[in-house]
């Protein structure tokens, strides 16, 4: 029990680090900046005919 204790511990302590990583994510530009649409185009477009059958009868 107190092995697990001192692993558990030991881990948490070398987890930390005093150095500060710098984000290299911001420095990062896209090459072009395009508008991202998800899903508009079926939403809008999509089926017109909202008959609503029964079990599925035709």
């Amino acid at each position: 029990m107190n092995k697990w204790i001192v692993v558990i511990l030991s881990l948490c302590i070398l987890g930390c680090s005093l150095e500060k990583k710098e984000n290299s994510m911001k420095d990062k530009n896209p090459a072009t900046k395009k508008k991202v649409v998800y899903q508009v185009f079926t939403r809008l477009f999509g089926n017109t005919n909202t008959n609503n059958k029964s079990w599925g009868t035709v």
